[in-house]
């Protein structure tokens, strides 16, 4: 078992570590675009550092800066992510919709690999080196900040307000897209509290972080599916096709809603974990 951060461990190594995983990972991409594991931990790690970034640096001279950079970073990754996604959902299904999804597979591979070639492309001319700079000068800042200034769970207030104001007023039945936005800002709140580990008892931060997680990866889940869909109906619209797609759309767009009410049911929990997550219970 891996020790509990402390206070003084946070504030010294969170973003310190974010920043090797980072610059590892997109040296990884430069160097073999067709690593998928590294996409994947690349777009996590520029993730949680721009979360821990949000309540640990806000100080930094040079947080804004990076703080505009970063999305960026995940965007060009998140077009060879979602690629790969739909591919590995294509892999599976019946055998009655095997030709329709080798056919799709193979204009998606088409398209992957020159995405793929551009973000290799992209990540030259020192980019990654530029980048390092910057996140070792956000780093140095928070170094030399008090130890006793570190952020502590009612600074989760503004994060935890994000994610409440998707659910305030609905009577429950999101879009996907609004289940994409919930997504993003629980992502938020469950980076920056874990960084705020040494701050709660341990079988609380482990009940929230289980709730965090489950609606992540419920809505993640759809949201692939919502994206494949669109790949689909693309393809359809295009002609790409060679063999009907339909009754693999049905079968994607029926694991889209299920998804959708176990979603539903993962979010409300997260209302009760308020007082929580923000330290009002001692």
């Amino acid at each position: 078992m891996k020790p509990r951060r402390t206070l003084h461990s946070s504030r010294n190594a969170t973003l310190d570590l974010l920043a090797d995983r980072l610059k590892e990972e997109l040296r990884k991409i430069r160097k073999k675009p067709a690593d998928d594991d590294a996409i994947h931990d690349a777009r996590v790690a520029a993730r949680r550092f721009l979360a821990a970034g949000e309540l640990w640096a806000p100080h930094a001279s040079a947080w804004p800066a990076l703080r505009d950079r970063l999305p960026r970073v995940i965007r060009k990754l998140g077009r060879v992510r979602n690629l790969d996604v739909a591919l590995d959902l294509l892999r599976q299904g019946m055998t009655e919709d095997a030709a329709a999804r080798r056919a799709l597979s193979r204009g998606l591979r088409k398209i992957r690999k020159e995405e793929r070639a551009r973000v290799a492309e992209w990540l030259g001319g020192g980019r990654i080196d530029r980048l390092d700079r910057r996140m070792k000068k956000v780093v140095r800042d928070v170094r030399l900040k008090p130890v006793l200034d570190a952020p502590s769970p009612p600074d989760l207030a503004p994060h935890f307000a994000r994610v409440a104001s998707l659910f305030a007023g609905r009577s429950w039945a999101p879009t996907s897209e609004e289940a994409h936005a919930i997504r993003r800002e629980t992502r938020r709140l469950r980076y920056a509290h874990e960084t705020l580990e040494w701050a709660y008892e341990p079988r609380d931060f482990s009940r929230v972080v289980k709730v965090l997680a489950e609606i992540q990866e419920l809505a993640g889940e759809w949201h692939d599916r919502v994206i494949l869909e669109k790949f689909v109906a693309k393809a359809i619209r295009k002609g790409r096709a060679q063999a009907p797609l339909s009754r693999f759309l049905t079968r994607i767009q029926s694991e889209s809603k299920d998804l959708s009410g176990k979603f539903v049911r993962a979010a409300a929990e997260l209302a009760d974990l308020r007082p929580l997550i923000l330290g009002e219970i001692r």
